[in-house]
């Protein structure tokens, strides 16, 4: 009988956010998908939203045994509207993860920033080049050569959860 691979799933939680599953043995990089969004419905405005279906797909086919998912907060700055789209994003996930029954932990940006280095100052490159070192094969960037700070982001908060977060 072929034992089933664990994994811990790290989620950066924005609509360009991403999840990545890890090892949860080993650490090592499994799979990785971009946040599903759909069509907002009519009358919200233009633009996408969080699908909970297609995010509840995910996770149960990944059949994580623990979550990290990066906690939410505004910032100077940011619109109103902007700022509640994104919380109703950041709780949809919770509560897919949660109706899932899925053991998880809510991380900050600091608290997983700081087992990979000890900077005053985070950049999205910062990201890219620790993801790249951390999680060989891990898709940091897009066909045409963009950057994806969701995906190593995520990538990262993963090993945060297998590393640091069970604890």
């Amino acid at each position: 009988m072929v034992k089933k691979r664990t994994v811990t799933l790290g989620i950066d939680p924005g609509l360009k956010g991403s999840l990545v599953a890890v090892d949860s043995c080993t650490g090592e990089f499994v799979e990785c998908h971009n946040m599903p969004t759909t069509h907002k419905p009519y009358g919200m405005g233009k633009g996408q939203i969080l699908s909970t279906l297609g995010l509840a797909r995910i996770i149960k086919n990944l059949d994580p045994d623990f979550v990290a998912l990066e906690v939410v907060a505004s910032r100077p700055g940011q619109g109103v509207t902007s700022m509640f789209n994104f919380g109703c994003n950041f709780y949809g996930i919770v509560g897919v993860i949660a109706a899932l029954d899925i053991k998880y932990k809510l991380v900050t940006p600091k608290q997983w920033q700081s087992i990979y280095a000890r900077k005053s100052v985070w950049s999205k490159a910062e990201s890219i080049r620790l993801a790249k070192l951390a999680l060989p094969g891990l898709p940091v960037e897009g066909p045409r050569g963009g950057a994806l700070d969701g995906v190593s982001d995520a990538g990262l908060i993963a090993l945060w959860g297998f590393k640091e977060g069970r604890k």
